[in-house]
């Protein structure tokens, strides 16, 4: 979902490994910074367009949580 210059992503199931990997950007889609809503900015990498993000140990909620996207 985008509004403006945002991005959301939302997860439902995070993975047990703290990553998450977002493949429906293209080249274009430029990634600025990330952020986990209720928790704070995180670490990404963003190759051909497959975003990369390192989630926290510990999330603020067990339930869905959502990824905000600055794009360039």
């Amino acid at each position: 979902m985008c509004k403006g210059d945002k991005l959301y992503a939302f997860l439902l199931n995070p993975a047990d490994n703290k990553i998450a990997v977002i493949k429906s950007l293209d080249e274009t889609n430029k990634v600025k910074s990330a952020k986990l809503l209720g928790g704070g900015t995180l670490h990404f990498t963003q190759d051909y367009g497959v975003l990369t993000v390192k989630l926290p140990e510990k999330l603020p909620t067990e339930y869905t949580i959502c990824l905000e996207f600055s794009l360039a």
